[in-house]
């Protein structure tokens, strides 16, 4: 069963953030390009230090963008029209969606949740008339319980932060009827620290203290104006049971660790062996004043060798091959192409002609699969986020569980492959909104557009009329010249 108490539900919280610390410290590392240095022995490990920092490769920002670039909501939609006096789909995503800037905010809580493994959004009302609020939250402060047997059922969320500054941790708590604050000393943390809860601090929990400040609205403990946890995780690989699984999981990051140390090996062969070592026999080494051996020639394109022994040889040793190690670099990317599916052109665009038409479009299909499959679950989340936002706004509808998100196409089309099946939707009857939105224009576009095809068709009906004939003019007549009319000038 769950923890009853908000004192229970804090402290199971942070343990469960605790928890996650090290594997969400280690995606970030990883997806930033701070891997850990490749392998080398110890004794010559100081030695190769400058070589095995210049060894890291970061592919993984490349595994985790290469979806991430796809994904992107361009407008939402209620199951049924409006009635009088509601707001449109478009005026609710406006206010909804676009006032709180989730056209960029979105895609770190995306990037989060394929980094980390998830993604936190918090809804809350804006008061006096404002719209919601709905921010992204990272997956180091944020935590959320669910009640036992159902997934989708949020029991509470807590969210847990230091201020650098003030040397304090804080805490705030949200079950459906309250929400809680509190506050206590914390040691001190790097400002650049993605992971904004120390690395095994919060195992006494009896130092947590109310945490108030009137300038801010926070106090202890107040009612939950939503009703609700307000709190929506976002997972782009949901399990059954277990942990969801992220871009860089399922062994990825050991791919992304033998090339690093391919990469060392190549860097420390072609500085120490991939130029040509010389040798000779037959010669006396001449020494200096304490007896150590002087290096009879110094090497340069304008000097000579020459040696008096006419038994003296010299030669060359064979240069080393670093053919070995860059087919070994590429056939670990092909490997990451494939068990990540991103299209091979991604990771070797170097490697043969460059894929157009059907073959582009063939080799995207694992691409555009896995994206889909993502699209699905991030779906879910963000209808639940609107949901909410309709909640706080006081709008019925946000019992419209059928309301449904547009995403932008995640298929690599050319225009003349576009305009070309759009032609052929209009002759078979598909609507022109239906035309548009397969297009990729966003319903605000759309609605725009709709406007001005009204004025084009106005203009155009004003434009085919019949000039009107002019109007009769009266005239002064001569004969009296006091105005009497006279004949008319047509």
């Amino acid at each position: 069963m769950p923890p009853s108490t908000p004192v229970a539900l804090r402290d199971s919280l942070i343990g469960t953030l605790a928890g996650r610390r090290t594997e969400i410290d280690r995606a970030y590392n990883y997806f930033r390009g701070d891997h850990p240095m490749p392998w080398a022995p110890r004794e010559i490990k100081d030695a190769y230090l400058a070589l095995m920092k210049m060894a890291r490769s970061n592919w993984m920002r490349l595994i985790v963008q290469a979806p991430a670039e796809r994904l992107r909501e361009i407008g939402m939609r209620f199951s049924e029209d409006p009635l009088d006096g509601e707001r449109t789909d478009t005026e609710v995503w406006r206010r909804l969606w676009q006032s709180n800037r989730m056209d960029l905010e979105s895609r770190k809580v995306r990037n989060a949740a394929l980094v980390a493994r998830r993604g936190f959004v918090l809804v809350w009302p804006g008061g006096d008339g404002r719209p919601p609020q709905i921010t992204p939250e990272h997956p180091a402060q944020m935590a959320v319980a669910y009640t036992a047997g159902s997934p989708h059922t949020r029991t509470a969320a807590l969210k847990t932060f230091v201020d650098a500054d003030a040397g304090m941790q804080y805490a705030a708590l949200w079950t459906d009827d309250a929400v809680y604050h509190w506050q206590r000393k914390a040691p001190a943390v790097g400002r650049d620290s993605v992971l904004i809860v120390p690395a095994g601090f919060g195992q006494n929990t009896d130092d947590w203290r109310p945490w108030e400040d009137p300038a801010l609205g926070i106090v202890p403990d107040a009612p939950n104006p939503m009703g609700v946890v307000s709190v929506v995780e976002y997972q782009a690989h949901p399990e059954l049971v277990g942990e969801p699984m992220g871009e860089l999981d399922g062994g990825v990051t050991d791919v992304q660790d033998r090339i690093n140390r391919t990469v060392l090996d190549r860097l420390v062969t072609a500085n120490f062996a991939a130029f040509p070592q010389k040798w000779s026999t037959g010669l006396e080494i001449p020494q200096d004043a304490n007896g150590n051996d002087i290096e009879p020639f110094q090497s340069a394109v304008s000097r000579l060798w020459m040696a008096e022994n006419v038994d003296a040889k010299f030669g060359t040793f064979a240069v080393a091959d670093l053919r070995g190690y860059l087919d070994s670099v590429e056939a670990d990317i092909q490997h990451l192409a494939a068990t990540t599916r991103t299209p091979p052109h991604y990771l070797l665009g170097q490697s043969g002609a460059f894929p157009s038409g059907q073959s582009l479009k063939a080799t995207e299909t694992g691409l555009v699969a896995k994206v889909l499959e993502i699209r699905d679950s991030f779906t879910e989340s963000d209808e639940e986020v609107i949901r909410l936002g309709l909640r706080a706004d006081g709008d019925a509808r946000f019992e419209d569980y059928a309301l449904s998100m547009v995403w932008m196409n995640p298929e690599s089309r050319s225009d003349a492959e576009k305009y070309d099946a759009a032609t052929k939707m209009q002759a078979v009857g598909v609507s022109w909104r239906s035309i548009m939105t397969y297009l990729g224009y966003s319903p605000d576009d759309i609605e725009r557009m709709d406007g001005e095809r009204t004025e084009d068709a106005a203009t155009a009906a004003l434009a085919s009329l019949p000039a009107p004939l002019p109007a009769a003019v009266p005239v002064l007549s001569p004969a009296n010249g006091r105005g009497a009319p006279g004949k008319e000038l047509v």
